[in-house]
């Protein structure tokens, strides 16, 4: 069969394109994601083997010289802060690959919501600083397609999904708080 002399294609040639396009994008996401996948594995195994003797309150969680708790109601963003400031912490700030892959895998493990972290973009947006602070977040983990200018998306969440990739939401939106201390020796 030869393509026609008018150089255009036929309805069947655009239906096999558009098929192509959209396994190769698929594919490149399932790429994306094991490469998350295989980045939160390794390091954890990193942190299992580097593990500093954090001691914590109880009921809270030590990882690396830190202190955790898993909030159980669903709280704006503000509040959140502020129920984490009543133990004397604050909203997670994710400093590392190391620690976002221990809160990932224990989310998956425990608590599959959605859950703040503290960092905003309020001041300049995809400009992402802890809370409070003029601070640039030392670490992000947005999911594709998140992170960058969503005018009033100004706070951030981990997703509850199978990769706990980070996404931008409404500041006003309720989800979980997870609040970080500082551990004792």
């Amino acid at each position: 069969m030869t393509e026609p002399s008018c150089g255009c294609r036929s309805e069947f040639e655009y239906k096999v394109l558009d098929r192509i396009i959209k396994l190769e994008q698929r594919q490149d996401q399932q790429e994306t994601e094991s490469r998350s996948r295989d980045n939160s594995i390794a390091g954890l195994q990193s942190a299992i083997q580097t593990e500093i003797h954090t001691s914590c309150k109880d009921g809270w969680v030590a990882f690396d010289g830190s202190c955790y708790v898993f909030g159980d109601s669903d709280l704006d963003f503000v509040s959140a802060e502020l129920y984490c400031r009543q133990y004397g912490g604050q909203l997670v700030h994710v400093n590392s690959a190391v620690e976002n892959a221990f809160l990932k895998a224990f989310l998956l493990k425990h608590h599959k919501q959605h859950s703040w972290i503290g960092i905003q973009d309020t001041e300049v947006e995809g400009i992402w600083k802890l809370f409070g602070t003029n601070t640039l977040a030392p670490f992000t983990d947005f999911r594709p397609g998140d992170g960058g200018d969503h005018a009033t998306e100004d706070c951030v969440v981990f997703q509850n999904s199978a990769t706990m990739l980070w996404i931008d939401v409404l500041c006003e939106s309720r989800y979980r708080p997870i609040c970080e201390i500082p551990g004792f020796k």
